[in-house]
């Protein structure tokens, strides 16, 4: 059990160490704030990838490819979350429009 807190910590290090060495304040925000958005297995998968990692440009490499990935993946299921609620919506819009025309048809023929 050990292991691998000392592994997530040495990783976790790595991370915090591959950021701070970022000149650029503005691409070191981004950087920050792209992290914050992981999931515990994205953040975990980094760990691992920053773990094998030898050179500290390799690090900057796997975190700059990997917060792309994320972000790529993250950005479809929110669109797929948005097409999916607005076919719900659009839906729903019908149906009330329905129930609206039925209550108007049988208001008028009684």
């Amino acid at each position: 059990m050990a292991i691998p807190i000392t592994e997530g910590v040495q990783a976790a290090t790595a991370i915090a160490q591959t950021i701070s060495n970022i000149v650029d304040q503005a691409k070191r925000r981004k950087f920050e704030q792209s992290l914050a958005l992981l999931n515990s297995k994205q953040v975990n998968e980094l760990n691992q990838k920053m773990l094998e990692a030898n050179t500290e440009s390799q690090r900057l490499q796997i975190l700059s490819d990997s917060l792309i990935q994320y972000a790529i993946a993250n950005e479809q299921s929110t669109k797929t979350s948005k097409v999916m609620l607005l076919v719900l919506a659009g839906g729903l819009g019908v149906c009330l429009l329905t129930v609206a025309l039925i209550f108007a048809l049988k208001k008028k023929n009684p």
